[in-house]
């Protein structure tokens, strides 16, 4: 596999081409981001069935997975 003629920018996305270099790059931003991001893209996480009454655990799973979605819906 080439990179030649990849673009490294901070906005970079996946057109298909170069996946193993775009999943690498990914799980770097997300292990930089936070150690635990990687496992929220991973396996996910069960939304709590109140939200009015979060645990600590709750409440930072979910801080995580709008972080992730921020990721994935760059322009």
């Amino acid at each position: 596999m080439s990179a030649r003629g990849l673009v490294h920018d901070h906005a970079f996305k996946f057109d298909g081409t170069n996946f193993d270099i775009w999943k690498i790059r990914m799980l770097n931003l997300f292990r930089v981001m936070d150690p635990n991001m990687e496992r929220i893209v991973d396996m996910g996480f069960s939304r709590p069935m109140d939200s009015k009454d979060l645990s600590w655990e709750d409440d930072e799973n979910l801080c995580l997975d709008e972080q992730a979605f921020n990721v994935f819906s760059m322009p």
